[in-house]
């Protein structure tokens, strides 16, 4: 029987630097430890669908609720049941791999208590990091600007709820984005500690 794979969940606001970060920890493990880590975005799901239908399924799953503040745009994701559900599924697809023995890397914004829900309730025997990154305001702001495939001031409304009643085995500040000591505190972290951020989230 295989031994149950690691999962490195890093949570964080639109622009906070996740798959940047992902995808540097992937390439680190492999080339410096020989250590495969299977990348499960949070995008997985419409990767798989033909490009056709992308846009029908994004218009049913993804809901912005657009509301003011500080007379500017304030875009808040308004999870579906559709969206709720595929939530789920993803979840439990990152778990049957876990439970495989595959190490798994995937970022999320953590938009309401459903998540905590589905998190708690799906990796609760797992071996599972909870990774917070976040950035100064203006760079937040200036990468959002750069990017110009997300609504504006995403990266303010996300970082206002990613982080509520959420716990952390690890925080990292990527405003300078130094990728190479970044994957070094992580992998320091799952070699020399055990994962304790999925229980206090489990009694708050």
């Amino acid at each position: 029987m295989n031994n149950p794979g690691t999962l490195i969940l890093i949570n964080g606001s639109s622009s906070s630097g996740k798959s940047t970060l992902l995808r540097a920890f992937q390439d680190y493990m492999h080339t410096e430890h020989n250590i495969d880590y299977w990348y499960f975005g949070t995008d997985i799901g419409f990767n798989m669908l033909p490009p056709i239908t992308v846009s029908k399924w994004e218009t049913a799953y993804l809901h912005f609720e657009i509301k003011t503040k500080d007379s500017k745009p304030y875009p808040i994701f308004k999870p579906t049941k559709s969206f709720l559900k595929y939530l789920l599924a993803r979840y439990k697809a990152i778990k049957t791999f876990l439970d495989l023995g595959y190490n798994i890397i995937a970022d999320e914004v953590v938009w309401s208590q459903e998540y905590i829900e589905y998190l708690t309730q799906v990796f609760q025997q797992s071996n599972i990091y909870l990774i917070k990154t976040f950035a100064e305001n203006p760079i937040l702001k200036n990468r959002e600007k750069k990017r110009k495939d997300r609504p504006e001031n995403l990266w303010k409304s996300s970082t206002d709820f990613s982080h509520i009643n959420m716990h952390y085995d690890l925080e990292i500040d990527t405003s300078s984005m130094e990728l190479t000591k970044i994957c070094t505190q992580l992998k320091n972290l799952i070699t020399t500690s055990q994962p304790k951020a999925i229980k206090n989230l489990k009694s708050t």
